[in-house]
């Protein structure tokens, strides 16, 4: 989908199904999708090779370390506090 296009009718179409959906989500933005909707789970992808501990930095509220598209490697470095 394009910037600001939305998949309800294809999501309608599998329903009462799960749909994973993927793109764009920080934590807030992932919460609200996944609380408006029951059937909807989501998906970090590219947000995880930068934050290895991604879903306890999710939980505990931590800030992500941003992502480098032009290497994608995954050495980086866990949060400073013990999450």
């Amino acid at each position: 989908l394009s910037a600001g296009e939305r998949n309800d009718p294809l999501r309608a179409l599998w329903a009462p199904g799960t749909c994973i959906l993927a793109g764009g989500f920080d934590q807030e933005r992932g919460t609200q999708a996944a609380d408006a909707d029951g059937s909807i789970l989501t998906a970090y992808r590219r947000h995880f090779i930068s934050n290895s501990d991604l879903p306890a930095r999710l939980k505990a509220g931590k800030s992500l370390t941003p992502y480098s598209r032009a290497t994608f490697y995954t050495d980086y470095a866990f949060s400073v506090d013990e999450v």
